[in-house]
């Protein structure tokens, strides 16, 4: 009986390793791909196995292949690789870096010594030093199944900076958003839950590792960001699995302040949406606890600093400020907690010799918010309606404050 998997091993295996640069090599394999797509993933382990050999194809030739990718990206996404497959499109514009690397040093292997491109001189000594072997060679591997990623890999990004500025490594920075979300599209279309569940980490994990290209860097933490907004929509049970890494990441101002604000707002606004016993029974009293208390001493220190003209923004304190409030109206006994927190906001505000459209707003809102809780069965309707309130002809209802607040401030009034 004829052995596929030789002839599939020195191809995917051998030959690409070598030819990954070869235009003419590369369009045969991914016209040969796009063409058998169904008989390969059916018969073969092309697609799971060697997909490290084939992005290397594409971090090579960005925008040559982007398309085609686009289209054989859903092939190489199973529950053994997804982790990893996540981890090397976040990674696309590492290993075009590392490519480059290596192809300087192949081409001329004395070429720190020459002082030929000095620019990379750091980059090109690093990767002949055998202390480092390991790390490009988790770039440079030709099969899945290696470890999803490495550890120190932020000193690895280091290393590979002076490439940062290189076309090739831009390139290969702009089209990786776009995989990005395509492979999210067939993730939770797929809608297994075990397999998107080993993703939540990574996502978390990576709004801070990524390679230092600044609009690179902007963009996938936007596509981070709007992904964990998806996920945690379609599967909200998944926010008290992964209670502890979002504890984490939120107590740490550190992930506020070097990996912006975009996916910190979100994951607060995701604690304050869907820990709601209607979502999970494990939503208890201590886990409300726990969460407040990991929001507030942020909320307090943001406001803070917001009066300060710090780097804060206004839109991170009425996050913070509404996840507060709805989880207390979850736990009658953080209400207090919560309408001091609110009080002392408004305080600061007033204290403030600012008089801008965005601090009106912040005012405003801590004073409705403040109002609502005072009266805790309102605070429970308003804040924390059951899931099935959240359809839309519902929703603009329920989070419409300042309609409901007319008939809060109504009781207020009369007591």
């Amino acid at each position: 009986m004829y052995d596929i998997e030789t002839p599939i091993r020195a191809y995917f295996g051998q030959v690409l390793t070598a030819k990954f640069n070869d235009l003419g090599v590369a369009y045969d394999t991914i016209e040969f791909l796009l063409g058998n797509a169904e008989m390969l993933m059916n018969a073969t382990n092309i697609f799971s196995k060697y997909v490290p050999n084939l992005l290397k194809i594409l971090a090579w030739s960005p925008m040559t292949f982007v398309a085609e990718f686009l289209q054989l990206l859903p092939a190489c996404i199973s529950p053994t690789t997804a982790s990893e497959v996540l981890h090397s499109l976040f990674d696309l514009p590492c290993l075009s870096a590392t490519l480059q690397a290596q192809y300087l040093v192949e081409a001329v292997p004395n070429i720190t010594d020459l002082n030929l491109l000095p620019q990379y001189n750091r980059c090109l000594a690093s990767f002949q030093d055998a202390a480092h072997k390991l790390m490009f060679g988790h770039f440079l591997r030709s099969e899945t199944g290696r470890g999803d990623t490495i550890d120190r890999l932020g000193n690895l990004h280091l290393l590979l900076s002076d490439f940062s500025h290189h076309q090739r490594v831009l390139a290969a920075a702009q089209i990786a958003p776009q995989l990005v979300r395509m492979f999210f599209k067939v993730v939770l279309h797929g809608g297994d839950v075990e397999l998107v569940s080993q993703l939540v980490p990574v996502l978390i994990e990576r709004t801070a590792l990524l390679f230092d290209i600044p609009s690179f860097m902007t963009e996938m933490r936007r596509v981070i960001a709007q992904q964990l907004l998806a996920i945690f929509s379609l599967f909200p049970q998944l926010v008290v699995d992964y209670c502890r890494d979002i504890i984490e990441y939120l107590r740490t101002l550190r992930n506020l302040t070097q990996a912006g604000e975009h996916c910190y707002v979100h994951l607060v606004w995701i604690l304050g949406e869907y820990t709601h016993l209607g979502y999970d029974s494990r939503c208890t009293s201590s886990l409300l606890v726990e969460l407040f208390e990991t929001l507030e001493p942020v909320t307090y220190e943001v406001a803070l600093n917001l009066h300060r003209q710090s780097e804060y923004s206004t839109r991170l304190v009425l996050v913070l400020m509404s996840s507060l409030a709805k989880i207390a109206s979850r736990s009658q006994d953080l209400i207090p907690r919560a309408l001091l927190c609110l009080n002392k906001i408004v305080q600061l505000g007033k204290d403030s010799s600012t008089e801008s459209h965005t601090h009106q707003t912040l005012l405003i809102r801590a004073n409705e918010l403040v109002n609502v809780l005072k009266i805790p069965s309102i605070a429970s309707a308003v804040l924390s309606p059951a899931p099935h309130w959240s359809r839309p002809q519902q929703l603009q209802r329920q989070l419409d404050l300042a309609h409901l607040l007319q008939a809060t401030s109504l009781h207020l009034d009369h007591h």
